[in-house]
Order: structure tokens, then sequence, then C-alpha cells
């Protein structure tokens, strides 16, 4: 009886038909992965061709600048637009002012900005106005106390004794 040698390595890590398992290494893990045409860059039997990937390049490096640019562009239209909301927010609250409405109570119980904008897209002061109104009725809201413009002003009658008067001599 004459045994055959084993010359396949492959033959060495089976027994019975069965692969063996390292331990510690899930099954499969210790077999290398083998790298796919996209790794490569290039599908197999293709040759490398300097002058058939130049347009490619260049359409990749064009698609890079306008994918970029419209980042930018979102980016730049964020911004506008959160600056629009602060103006709107600064044009409402200067419009409230006279009302004795606070901003903060007109943002929660009041109406929305879409709403208080005119056919341009500009917010309406009159609807503002009218709005802040609306809300002071409806929850009683009061104007605050008023000074009062006579209080703390000095009286035009002039004193009888001053200081001056003393060291001048002058008696009344």
């Amino acid at each position: 009886m004459t045994t055959k040698p084993k010359t396949d390595p492959a033959d060495d890590d089976q027994t019975d038909g069965k692969p063996t398992e390292t331990p510690g290494t899930p099954d499969g893990a210790d077999t290398p992965e083998q790298p796919s045409e996209a790794d490569d860059g290039q599908a197999e039997g293709q040759e490398d061709t300097t002058g058939d990937d130049e347009p490619v390049r260049k359409l990749r490096r064009e698609a890079q600048n306008l994918r970029q640019r419209a980042k930018d562009a979102e980016a730049k239209v964020t911004e506008l637009t959160d600056r629009l909301a602060a103006v709107d927010q600064s044009m409402v609250a200067a419009a409230l002012d006279p009302t004795g409405v606070s901003p903060a109570v007109f943002n929660r119980a009041g109406p929305p900005l879409d709403e208080l904008r005119d056919e341009s897209g500009v917010i309406d002061l009159g609807k503002v106005t009218a709005a802040a109104e609306a809300l002071k009725a409806e929850f009683g809201i009061r104007p605050g106390p008023q000074p009062n413009p006579q209080q703390g002003t000095p009286s035009q009658r002039r004193a009888a004794n001053t200081l001056a008067e003393a060291f001048t001599g002058r008696r009344r």
C-alpha cells in the first residue's frame, strides 16, 4: 500500500472534510481579503492608458468643485435666513414697544410672523400693532404706570435767602 504524500496546504487545515478553527478567531476570519476591482482603480484586462483617464479626472474635479459650490451656497442661504429672522424679530420688538406687550408674550401667544407680512414679504407694522392690541384685550394686559411729568421738577420760585446773599451784606 502506498500513500499519497500531501502536497496541498489546504488539506492540512481540514480533518474529515471539515475546516478547523483557530481558537479566538471567528469562522473565515483567518482568510485574507482579496482586493476588489474598485480598490485597484482598474478593471481586470484593461491596460493603463493615461489618455483615457484625463477626461475622467477632469470630470471628477469639476464634479467636486460643483459639490463644494453647492455646499457653500447652502451655508450662505442658511446664514441669510437666520439673519432675516433676526431682523424680523427686531422689527416686531420695535413695533411692540409702544403697545406695552412684551416680545416674549407676543411670540408665544401672538400670530406667526408669516401672518404679519404684507404682499411683498415685509413685516407689516400695522398688523403687528393690531395683533398686540388684540392680545392686550384678550389677556387683560394693562399698560404700565405712566410717570408724572411734574414730579421731581424744581419750582420756578427763587429761594429767599441764599448763601451768596449772606456775604453781600444786603438785607431784605
